[in-house]
């Protein structure tokens, strides 16, 4: 039976949703909204069919009556809209859509004339004159016209419209509102003889009331359908949750238009949905100055942590000096000290001179023009020396700012990717450019020069192809057993074997740079052992050594020395490629 009697309500809602839904062509940012706001208008317009069409209870007869009831219902509804000023006047300056604002600085005035109404009803102490009907009356339709003002100009607000925004403008709207509540309470207090006749007493409500009611009625529904339209356009507020509010408020005047005494059930009842409809209006505007930015908010970070953790750079913030305020590194290997042990130290406490130099110069760069890129830098990291290339940006940051004492200050982004292999590339495409060409110069000259020169050219060819700063070829005698110098690099001072003249030794005698005529083998040091025999100068620290092998015996080494880095199997194979090496 009960499933009977509400059938024909539930078949209304949905009626009434799918016509909704063809009439506005929703666009799907609002679908889940206006979905709810359409089956809260219909489930309450259901029971407003059913309180103004079957009779009321008997539990609810007295209830209008009792001036206790009435206060504690318009004290809600005066918090709401205090609420309701709150979040606007607040969020104003977070907020970019000029129809909160508007909306807020309107409904502080409709709450100050509420609580006006509230005093001046029948059975209340006196509010500076004696309260009556007719005075409770015209500040209840003052603060239903202000409130009708308000959403008529949010919802006839154009969308390009943004000047509102402005400090000068909020304050100017603020004062606007106080001083047209205050001329009311002038003419509502001390001139009513001024105003229509709302109320008779004995005949009730006048027909100046409950035409103004309705003309109230159509106001809040131009402004539901105004703001139903927007729902066929991208989402740019909460055009639902508004439209929810007039229709709501539209309903509560119909209530209004109703009753005949001021004790009547439809007052108790319209005084119900007023607080509805400030609540759909509360709530509207939370979702637009708070839910809907925190939501976004709540998306920007988890987009940002996700972006962060598959970016293979490292990231920085670092302030003006140079220390460092955030590290994000998904790859922590590569930073000079542990995570949490960066921030708060400056780049100076880990990085070499060199690469401080280079960051303090790009961060110079970008603090004049908003930004640097293409430094690189050098670092010694636990996965050995690597090759960072830096991109920074400037930005303020506002953390503190406004507080007592705080000021924005000059920050950086800091963007450091890992070019280990393009320098490495780099170097390699370069060191093969240097090869052929020390290897198209020793051809050409081989015919014109003797060997003596030849011998000369070779040395200078064999520390340049491979970044050395010494080089020497040895010849070695027949009984593979002594050496004799026979060109050597102009920086390398005599004593490559011993001291005697004529620049020879024996292989016992001979040092670290001999080991490739011991093993017959191409020879690569990274780390010379200085030997007490070795008196070539300055003292090898690394070193390469080809042997020369003719005829099953080794003719000739050809030895480099003391690059920056370490020497790598670039260097053994270019030797031998210049046509001195490898037999």
């Amino acid at each position: 039976m009960i499933f009977t009697a509400l059938w024909p309500s539930l078949s209304l809602i949905k009626t009434i949703h799918l016509n909704f839904k063809r009439m506005t062509m929703l666009h799907k940012s609002h679908r889940f909204e206006a979905r709810a706001a359409v089956l809260w208008i219909a489930a309450w317009g259901v029971l407003l069919g059913g309180v103004i069409f079957l009779p009321p209870p008997d539990f609810t007869r007295g209830w209008a009556s009792y001036a206790p009831a009435h206060a504690v219902l318009e004290v809600a509804s005066v918090a709401v809209a205090i609420m309701i000023f709150s979040i606007a006047w607040v969020t104003r300056r977070l907020c970019s859509n000029p129809r909160v604002l508007l909306l807020g600085v309107g409904f502080l005035g409709v709450a100050l004339l509420d609580l006006s109404h509230t005093l001046s009803f029948q059975g209340m102490p006196d509010f500076v004159t004696p309260s009556d009907p007719e005075k409770a009356i015209n500040f209840w339709l003052a603060a239903r016209t202000a409130a009708a003002l308000a959403l008529l100009g949010a919802a006839l607000m154009p969308q390009s419209v943004n000047s509102l925004t402005s400090n000068r403008n909020t304050w100017t709207a603020l004062a606007v509102t106080l001083v047209l509540v205050v001329l009311v309470h002038g003419v509502v207090l001390f001139f009513p003889h001024l105003l229509p006749r709302t109320y008779l007493p004995g005949s009730g409500l006048t027909d100046f009331k409950v035409g103004y009611e309705y003309v109230l009625v159509a106001a809040y529904l131009l402004c539901a359908w105004r703001f139903a339209y927007y729902l066929g356009k991208e989402r740019a507020f909460s055009a639902s949750g508004l439209m929810a509010a007039s229709a709501m408020m539209a309903m509560a005047e119909v209530f209004f238009t109703l009753y005949a005494d001021v004790t009547d059930v439809y007052n108790l009842m319209g005084h119900v949905y007023k607080i509805v409809a400030y609540w759909f209006l509360y709530r509207a505007l939370f979702v637009e100055t708070v839910q809907t930015p925190y939501l976004s908010l709540q998306s920007a970070q988890a987009k940002l942590a996700a972006t962060l953790k598959a970016l293979p750079d490292l990231l920085f913030e670092l302030d003006s000096d140079g220390n460092y305020l955030e590290v994000y590194a998904s790859e922590p290997s590569k930073l000079t000290a542990p995570q949490a042990e960066l921030v708060g130290r400056n780049i100076r406490d880990v990085m070499p001179e060199q690469a401080v130099v280079q960051c303090m110069g790009a961060l110079e760069q970008a603090r004049k023009q908003g930004h640097s890129r293409g430094t690189r830098i050098a670092l010694e990291v636990p996965e050995g020396q690597r090759f960072f290339e830096l991109s920074i940006s400037k930005h303020v940051r506002t953390s503190g700012f406004k507080k007592q004492g705080a000021h924005p200050s000059e920050g950086f982004l800091v963007l450091s990717r890992d070019v280990t292999e393009i320098v490495h590339q780099e170097r390699l495409v370069e060191y093969e450019a240097r090869l052929n060409a020390a290897v198209l110069e020793v051809e050409s000259n081989k015919a014109t020069e003797d060997e003596s020169a030849l011998l000369r050219h070779g040395v200078e060819l064999a520390q340049k192809i491979t970044d050395s700063e010494v080089s020497h070829i040895y010849f070695v005698a027949q009984d593979q057993l002594n050496l004799q110098l026979a060109a050597q690099s102009t920086t390398t001072m005599l004593g490559c074997c011993t001291s005697s003249e004529d620049k020879s030794c024996s292989l016992s005698q001979a040092g670290s740079w001999a080991e490739a005529l011991r093993q017959r083998l191409p020879v690569m040091i990274n780390d010379v052992a200085q030997d007490a025999n070795e008196t070539v100068y300055p003292p090898l620290s690394r070193l390469i050594s080809v042997p020369v092998i003719e005829g099953n015996k080794v003719c000739m080494l050809l030895c480099a020395g003391n690059k920056p880095q370490n020497y790598t199997s670039n260097e053994l194979d270019g030797l031998n490629r210049t046509g001195f090496g490898g037999g």
